[in-house]
């Protein structure tokens, strides 16, 4: 049997769970990824990893019914299709393919997008929101569409089987868990060497350095971050954020950052998904800062399963489901308390031997819960009743 995942954006992070639906899928059936290229190029990290083959549609401008969604549905031209986020170009391409050639059509919704939508528009002025809806009525297939994610949430339930990646996900559209599973052979502690990466990168081999993975953006907490930083006045702390890009916010965060934290900061680009352990092997712990609001309700950011499987101490803050994920394997902070959070590092490192167990405990339940062994057999179940 074949699985076609229909992607909404090769060229954005979504593009990360799409991957590893694939490689879990790919243990028991023929898999592609098949999505539009909206924003000029591959997403970066996964740019140069082929192993879940796929076929890009590069769009110009503006998306269209006829010219881009039917083309997709007929791209996706597996005996399953299986639709990442309720999107124009994702589900609802997939919906065409349903239409013409009664393909069953699986949904997995890894985000409350709405949510996410929700707390944009909140930031926007008057002027900017009536722009949004313009735009949104222009371009109703654009995947920035108001009215197009509208559209596709009330049709959800036209899905045959739905999969989600969180509890507050699964409570209000149902369907089956399957985390932001991760390879526990590639994200394995023993296979890096912490001294000749440090020693790569530059940084003394006795500086405690805390870790944020991903890409910065305002409702994960970033401020609070550096703010805690700031106050533990501790040269021998440093804070790695690694997943900065061109956008304004990371400019200004860099720039922020740079100023408050002077030497104690460290910024590196967005980075091949392969090299994802060696940052964490060569930081001392983790950190998922994440705010409390409707853009986080639905998120479980898939770094926090990064840092388990690589034996990390991990500090998270109180938000979505991260303190069930973390019980008896990490810290969990109230959220926006620069304060809490330093004191988290703080214990983390005056305490290294708690730290070291708590790190082994969080690979062990990652290895029991979120990895691909753990994940895989979920996913398949799903997709069993259509082979």
């Amino acid at each position: 049997m074949k699985i076609s995942i229909l992607v909404p954006n090769l060229s954005q992070n979504v593009l990360s769970r799409a991957h590893l639906l694939g490689k879990m899928l790919m243990r028991h059936y023929e898999v592609e990824i098949v999505g539009p290229v909206l924003d000029g190029g591959i997403w970066e990290p996964l740019a140069d990893d082929t192993s879940v083959p796929r076929r890009a549609l590069p769009v110009r401008g503006a998306v269209h019914l006829r010219t881009h969604l039917r083309t997709l549905g007929e791209m996706a031209d597996g005996d399953v299709v299986y639709a990442v986020k309720p999107l124009s170009t994702s589900f609802g391409a997939g919906l065409l393919a349903r239409i013409a050639r009664k393909t069953p059509l699986v949904l997995d919704i890894d985000d409350w997008d709405t949510g996410l939508m929700n707390e944009e528009i909140r930031a926007l002025s008057v002027g900017g929101r009536a722009r949004l809806l313009g735009y949104s009525a222009l371009y109703p297939f654009q995947i920035g569409s108001v009215l197009g994610r509208g559209v596709c949430e009330r049709l959800i339930g036209a899905a045959d089987s739905i999969t989600v990646s969180s509890p507050f996900l699964q409570e209000k559209y149902g369907g089956e868990i399957v985390w932001h599973a991760r390879d526990a052979d590639l994200f394995q502690p023993s296979g890096y060497d912490r001294a000749r990466i440090r020693e790569g990168l530059g940084i003394d081999p006795d500086t405690s350095v805390l870790l944020f993975l991903g890409s910065p953006r305002p409702h994960k907490g970033m401020e609070t971050l550096v703010e805690a930083v700031r106050r533990l006045d501790d040269r021998n702390v440093t804070l790695a954020i690694v997943g900065m890009d061109a956008t304004p916010y990371c400019q200004a965060l860099a720039e922020h950052a740079s100023q408050v934290l002077g030497p104690r900061f460290l910024a590196y680009g967005m980075q091949p998904f392969a090299r994802i352990p060696e940052f964490l092997a060569m930081s001392d712990m983790a950190v998922i800062p994440q705010q409390k609001n409707d853009a986080t309700a639905g998120q479980v950011p898939a770094k926090i399963f990064d840092a388990m499987a690589m034996e990390k101490s991990i500090i998270a803050t109180a938000v979505s489901s991260l303190p069930q994920i973390l019980e008896g394997c990490g810290w969990v902070v109230e959220p926006e308390n620069p304060d809490r959070l330093a004191d988290a590092v703080r214990f983390i490192v005056d305490n290294p031997d708690i730290a070291k167990k708590m790190g082994i405990s969080a690979r062990k339940k990652f290895n029991e819960c979120f990895s691909y062994d753990a994940n895989a057999l979920t996913l398949k179940n799903v997709f069993e009743r259509f082979n």
